[in-house]
């Protein structure tokens, strides 16, 4: 059902005025080159065969959703394209999910004042519509937006993909960070969600959190004895290649994420906590 519903919505209205709404003018068309030339250059080599009109209608709908309200038109351009543009998080499926979600989370975040306000709308907001729960262990076979609708559940994996995309299709930088494992007795891989917010920083937060950034179950532990590298690290995704992957508890072999490790700033953040609970007024 809800596989139908990407195709029919292109039908829609507002599909229609994103086509017209930046006509004539040669700071749009520039702006739309520059788009389709950062995908080009930094889309990973098994994303070759997507077609001309999937990667201009996710452009022309990226560039609608920053033209809607201050708080996304002031995001600088670079992070824009590495944050907001993409179609695709890590190896999931490459589903058509940017005008359904558009059209979807627009009309909820249309009175926010602020990127923060607006990112919390969406948490509270998007799951009941399609009743979608966390299911723990799904990750190698339900990751991509269409597939959570379908079967209506998620692990953590699936569940951040379908919030980062929500969060790009009106107009928020978002980004999948993760570690493969915990360095604990536990283990056990996490991935979860990072927004850039109106301090221009990157907080975090998990889906169907409501209310809260930077304060999740895994913080300060088992964050404060995570180790840089692969086996123990936190990283954050990057469309745009970098000299870091992404690691997938799912395909543990694979490099083709690019990522930025941010194992330090973690650790920094959980010693801090850490530090004011045992000592509040030092």
């Amino acid at each position: 059902m809800w596989r139908k519903l990407f195709l029919l919505v292109a039908c829609v209205t507002v599909g229609s005025a994103i086509h017209t709404v930046r006509k004539g003018s040669n700071d749009a068309s520039a702006e739309f080159e520059e788009c389709k030339q950062f995908l080009s250059d930094n889309m990973p080599a098994s994303d070759s065969s997507l077609n001309d009109d999937f990667l201009d209608s996710n452009i022309r709908l990226a560039l609608e959703a920053r033209e809607a309200h201050s708080w996304a038109s002031d995001i600088p351009f670079d992070m824009f394209l590495n944050n907001v543009l993409p179609y695709a998080n890590l190896d999931e499926n490459r589903d058509d999910w940017r005008e359904l979600f558009f059209t979807e989370f627009s009309p909820i975040v249309k009175d926010a004042s602020t990127r923060l306000e607006a990112l919390k709308l969406l948490n509270e907001n998007i799951w009941s519509k399609w009743n979608i729960s966390f299911k723990a262990d799904q990750a190698a076979d339900i990751r991509s937006p269409q597939q959570v609708m379908d079967h209506g559940f998620a692990s953590c994996t699936g569940l951040s993909i379908f919030f980062v995309d929500a969060l790009r299709s009106v107009g928020i930088p978002a980004r999948i960070t993760g570690t493969a494992k915990w360095n604990n007795a536990e283990g056990g891989n996490h991935n979860w969600v990072e927004a850039y917010l109106d301090d221009n920083t990157w907080s975090f937060t998990e889906a169907q959190v409501h209310d809260k950034m930077n304060v999740t179950w895994f913080m300060p532990n088992p964050t404060s004895m995570a180790a840089t590298g692969y086996d123990h690290g936190i990283f954050a995704v990057s469309f745009k290649p970098t000299s870091t992957h992404f690691p997938l508890s799912w395909d543990a072999d694979s490099t083709a994420i690019s990522a930025v490790e941010r194992t330090t700033d973690y650790v920094n953040i959980a010693e801090h906590k850490i530090a004011t609970v045992n000592c509040p007024h030092c």
